[in-house]
């Protein structure tokens, strides 16, 4: 309860008035290094009444009985509930009450002690009766299942529509959107206003998809246009509005994707880092949770240092199951969408931007490469010297690199790197067809440089940012790292 996700959590519970919520809490007035009168001094009743929610007390945690009949109670209330339970850390031992009983291993002695302080009888390694009646009872409930899928049936019979409904969005395959269905007006544009054109296309024809942001839809556009605000008016809607609660936003969507939904969530890239341990939970847990995170680098130069992301890119990279996107045009959109709301295994972030950048289009013959990670969005035109990778809003960028060095003679290629995660699984002779031996090998990115090393190889470079930004505007902080056509080429030769 001392953790902010849990104040996270139970005020928006409390807001949304989510009355199937009961929380048990174990209050046993100790954490691991000290009694709570050093550290935690919360009336919980009084807490729970500010945050809207009910309160129920249980002053003998031993009792089963007690617990019971306050959770019997507390599925009455029309509100989220806490149901605050009075226990002794290490009960019946010789730490009872004590935060040393945290840790505590027994010897021989105190075990045999507790033993007889809970009345138990039986020799090493036998159960007590009561023991063995509880765990026939466990193996009766599996009968349970049988009950549930009764009742499923029961419903679809008399409610077959609402039952359509629930195996449309919890259990539906997922259906891919193709390119054309995706229009632009306008070939400059931010990839977050393409992105939320691909978003609305798919949610659209699969209902599955819920989610929201960190009170910041209006920036990062990561909002289901034909639904409203999910409310106690209406709960049937599909866009959350998480407020400023960037850990229980994701630590939520993971509780949506174990329920079967296509979930969403979404804020400034930057912002990312409030949610990383429940990023990480995706990741351990296989769940397919779809993180849209825009303002993706350096280009939010007027915000400074504190909004410029750098280092996130590289931290999730670097993290095992999960698939970073960084599309730079509409094909690319599409393809990372379709590829993460068709997950069933694994978490993806797709990286986005708030800067407009010029839109180039993705060549029809390569179209299928994009979903192997990489491919050659454009081709030199002399003989190969130049092979320059970039992802997202740098792709544009290495475009006037090459167009320059091509006027120069130098033969240069552009790889567009939207996944390094699906790249990595290619063939060696992938790998080969756009890298060859013979070319010099060069990346641009607007964060850390690290991840890129792997492909440039010794005597190749990454033009990335190893700082924390500078304030100013795109083009200027762009300039300050030496992310422009004149110095880059200058840097090649």
């Amino acid at each position: 309860m001392m953790e902010g996700i849990s104040y996270e959590a139970l005020s928006l519970a409390g807001t949304l008035q989510l009355d199937n919520l009961i929380v048990l809490y174990d209050s046993n007035n100790n954490t691991l290094d000290s009694s709570t009168d050093n550290t935690y001094n919360i009336d919980i009743k009084s807490y729970a009444k500010s945050l809207k929610l009910g309160y129920i007390l249980v002053k003998n945690g031993n009792s089963v009985d007690a617990i019971s009949m306050a959770i019997s109670k507390a599925k009455k209330e029309h509100r989220p509930v806490i149901i605050e339970i009075k226990t002794k850390l290490g009960f019946a031992s010789d730490l009872e009450g004590s935060n040393k009983a945290h840790g505590l291993v027994m010897d021989d002695t105190q075990i045999a002690k507790l033993r007889r302080n809970l009345g138990i009888n039986s020799g090493f390694m036998e159960l007590e009766d009561d023991v063995k009646k509880h765990l026939e009872c466990l193996a009766k409930r599996r009968n349970k299942a049988n009950y549930f899928d009764s009742l499923l049936k029961e419903y679809s019979v008399k409610h077959p529509e609402k039952y359509a409904m629930l195996q449309e969005e919890i259990y539906a395959p997922y259906k891919p959107i193709m390119y054309n269905d995706v229009k632009l007006d306008n070939y400059h544009d931010s990839t977050r206003n393409i992105g939320s054109e691909v978003l609305n296309a798919i949610a659209k024809v699969n209902s599955g998809i819920i989610g929201g942001c960190a009170d910041l839809g209006s920036c990062t556009k990561a909002i289901i246009k034909n639904s409203s605000i999910y409310s106690p008016a209406d709960y049937s809607q599909r866009n959350i509005f998480f407020g400023i609660r960037e850990f229980a936003m994701s630590s939520i969507a993971n509780g949506l994707a174990l329920l079967g939904f296509k979930a969403f969530a979404s804020t400034f890239m930057v912002f990312s880092d409030y949610m990383k341990s429940a990023i990480r939970s995706s990741a351990i847990m296989h769940l397919p949770v779809v993180y849209i995170l825009s303002h993706d680098s350096i280009a939010v130069g007027e915000d400074g240092c504190t909004h410029q992301p750098v280092e996130q890119l590289a931290t999730y990279r670097a993290m095992p199951n999960i698939n970073v996107f960084r599309p730079c045009n509409v094909e690319e959109c599409v393809e990372a969408y379709n590829a993460a709301f068709a997950e069933t295994n694994t978490p993806s972030i797709i990286s986005l931007t708030r800067q407009v950048i010029d839109i180039t289009p993705t060549p029809k013959e390569q179209i299928k490469n994009i979903s192997k990670g990489a491919y050659i969005i454009s081709k030199e035109q002399k003989k190969l010297k130049y092979v320059i990778l970039a992802s997202g809003s740098e792709v544009q960028l290495a475009l006037g690199v090459q167009e320059k060095l091509e006027r120069e003679g130098k033969g240069t290629r552009v790889v567009s790197v939207p996944c390094m995660e699906q790249f990595d699984k290619q063939s060696a002779k992938y790998l080969s067809q756009l890298m060859p031996q013979n070319a010099k090998v060069f990346a641009i990115e607007a964060g850390a440089a690290m991840p890129w090393y792997k492909y440039v190889g010794k005597t190749g470079k990454v033009f990335g940012v190893n700082d924390f930004g500078v304030s100013g505007n795109f083009e200027s902080v762009y300039d300050y790292f030496g992310l422009t056509v004149e110095k880059i080429v200058q840097n090649i030769k």
